[in-house]
C-alpha cells in the first residue's frame, strides 16, 4: 500500500482514518498538527505543518488535509495551499460503506463519509466534503470547497456554488440553485434560488 500522511488531527480526521483502514488503499504514515503532541486514533504525531517538507523530501507523495469545514473552509484552504505548494497530490477518500454511482465525476481531495449516497450524473468539484448519510440526488452539479452536512439531502438537478456550507439534516427542493459562500442552518428546508454570501435558515422559500 502507498502512504500517506494526514494534516490536522481531530474529529474530522478521526472519521477519514477510518475510512482509510476499511478501504485499504492507503497505509497511514501520521499525521501533522500543531496542538496534539503524542498519537491520535493510534497513530504517531509527526509534528507541526512544518515537517510536511521533510516528509515529502523522504517520498511521501500522498496527503488529505484532515481539517474539516464549519460554516467557512478558510483554515482548509489555506492548508491545501500549504501542501500543494509543497507538492502532495491531494486524493480523495471513499469510504466503503458510501455508494458512489459510476457516473459520478468527483473532484481531487474530496471526501465521502459514511453511509452517504450519490446518485447517478452527478458533478462534485474540489476539496469538498459529503459527510456521514448524507444523499445527493441526480443530476446535482456541486463546485469547490462545498460541505454537505451528515443527515443533509439534496433531492436532485440542485446547483450548489463554491465554498457553500449546507447545514446538518438540511433539505434543498429539486432544482435549486445555491450560490457561493452561503451558509444554510440546521435543519433548514431550502425551497427557492439562495443568493450568493448568504445566511439562511428555517424554511427558506427565496
Amino acid at each position: 500500500m502507498e502512504k500517506i500522511v494526514l494534516i490536522g488531527a481531530g474529529g474530522y480526521c478521526s472519521g477519514v482514518i477510518d475510512s482509510i483502514e476499511k478501504s485499504g488503499e492507503y497505509e497511514i504514515l501520521g499525521i501533522t498538527d500543531p496542538i496534539v503532541k503524542d498519537n491520535f486514533c493510534g497513530y504517531p504525531i509527526l509534528g507541526t505543518d512544518e515537517v510536511l517538507y521533510d516528509v515529502y523530501k523522504k517520498g511521501i507523495r500522498k496527503a488529505h488535509v484532515t481539517v474539516g469545514s464549519v460554516k467557512t473552509p478558510a483554515l482548509r484552504k489555506k492548508i491545501v495551499t500549504m501542501a500543494e505548494k509543497i507538492g502532495f497530490e491531494l486524493v480523495s477518500i471513499i469510504d466503503p460503506s458510501a455508494i458512489v454511482s459510476t457516473r459520478v465525476v468527483l473532484g481531487k481531495m474530496t471526501y465521502v463519509a459514511k453511509g452517504a449516497i450519490i446518485n447517478s450524473n452527478v458533478r462534485i468539484g474540489n476539496y469538498c466534503i459529503i459527510n456521514t448519510g448524507s444523499i445527493v440526488e441526480h443530476g446535482c452539479d456541486i463546485e469547490d470547497w462545498v460541505h454537505i452536512a451528515p443527515g443533509s439531502t439534496l433531492a436532485g438537478d440542485i446547483k450548489i456554488g463554491n465554498s457553500s456550507h449546507i447545514g446538518l439534516n438540511s433539505s434543498i427542493l429539486q432544482g435549486v440553485t445555491i450560490g457561493s459562500n452561503v451558509v444554510v442552518g440546521i435543519g433548514s428546508t431550502v425551497i427557492r434560488n439562495v443568493d450568493s454570501n448568504k445566511i439562511v435558515y428555517g424554511v427558506v422559500k427565496g
